[in-house]
């Protein structure tokens, strides 16, 4: 019996909608489909029709596959009958396998199996591998040679400060770490590695002096340069990730402690571990009341512990949170460097809806208060 069309189609929705469960757990996979067998008066009405339905279902090879059920049709002349009523396909091979998917699971397979072999021992890592299956499943051979080499040694070098296409890799392009970041980031995450530490461009930071300003207030350089900026005595810093909160911040009296804004615009708030200066420095930070928000919050802590928070807690999510909108990130990853506040905080906005709170969404008067209140 040939499969149908139809149920050729659902098997290889489901397969693609489960690929990683395919990969992870192929024997726990199940596909049901119904068969909307004849009712009783259509049985009667056309029975070539119902008979060869019945038959046909009893020639599907894998009849443990076949659901039946007992049918009564007496009143209608046809006695009882055992009709096929639904299809049930148990393991991720065989579901493949209906929906003509089988050369492509069996490769996807041995694909998964191959970059899961670079760590063998890290049983997270090959879940992860099953879960990134969507970014490497279209991999050229060159790139799966490229794969492991580069992802030794970004795991060896983590803050190396290289040239992203400067890396000395054998036999690896310059381009080729630039053009699969999203996927060496994915790969790596079960090590706890959120950033790849390489220079992209040379990286710039942007300043600005919120009291004891000299002549230009407002200024960006390379990150080289702010390294050395302050040697001695170094300012307190409020790191906002927000480029609109950065250039309303209000300006702070002279006679508060001196103080510079620091632009985060979100990953860039990974490069300050470059910043040696900010160890001796009083840190705030103030970024959206979100996943990635409080994810960069708590990568900032952990580069730099004495780091404090600036309207990241319950009561600034709860005044806030009618200007909430969907989250597209991912809120239930766990953050352990967060104050037991902030972690309420960003469990509040999870649970409430897996909601954001932009920064610049904060009314500017209550955000201003909180500055001055905080810093002043």
């Amino acid at each position: 019996m040939r499969i149908p069309k139809d149920l050729q189609a659902h098997a290889a929705k489901h397969l693609r909608n489960h690929f990683p469960e395919a990969l992870s757990s192929p024997d726990s996979l199940r596909l049901g489909w119904p068969l909307h067998p004849p009712t009783a008066a259509t049985a009667k009405r056309e029975l070539p029709m119902t008979q060869e339905f019945i038959r046909a279902w009893q020639r599907w090879p894998h009849q443990e596959e076949v659901i039946y059920e007992s049918r009564n049709w007496s009143r209608t002349g046809l006695g009882t009958n055992s009709v096929p009523v639904r299809v049930v396909i148990d393991g991720a091979e065989r579901i493949a396998s209906a929906a003509g998917m089988a050369t492509t699971y069996s490769h996807a397979v041995q694909r998964a199996q191959k970059i899961a072999s670079i760590f063998p021992e890290r049983l997270d890592f090959a879940h992860t591998v099953h879960r990134a299956y969507k970014q490497w499943k279209n991999l050229s051979a060159y790139d799966l040679h490229c794969l492991e080499p580069c992802l030794n040694w970004l795991l060896t070098h983590p803050d190396s400060g290289e040239w992203e296409r400067a890396v000395p890799v054998e036999g690896v392009d310059g381009k080729w770490i630039g053009s699969h970041r999203r996927l060496l980031l994915t790969l790596l995450s079960p090590f706890g590695i959120t950033e790849l530490g390489l220079r992209r461009s040379d990286a710039r930071i942007r300043l600005r002096y919120l009291n004891h300003a000299p002549t230009i207030s407002d200024l960006e350089i390379p990150l080289s340069h702010a390294a050395s900026l302050f040697p001695t005595k170094p300012p307190r810093v409020l790191i906002v990730e927000n480029k609109q909160t950065f250039l309303a911040l209000p300006s702070l009296s002279d006679a508060a402690q001196p103080t510079i804004a620091v632009l985060g615009s979100g990953t860039a708030a990974h490069q300050l571990h470059a910043l040696n200066w900010l160890h001796q420095s009083e840190i705030i930070y103030w970024g959206d009341l979100d996943a990635a928000g409080f994810s960069i919050l708590n990568a900032v802590r952990a580069r730099f512990p004495h780091t404090t928070s600036l309207l990241m807690d319950t009561a600034t999510v709860t005044a806030f949170r009618h200007l909430a909108v969907p989250d597209p990130g991912d809120g239930s990853a766990t953050l352990t460097h967060l104050t037991i506040e902030e972690q309420e905080a960003y469990r509040l906005l999870f649970t409430a809806g897996r909601l954001r709170i932009e920064q610049e969404r904060i009314p500017f008067t209550h955000a201003s208060d909180a500055v001055h209140h905080t810093l002043d």
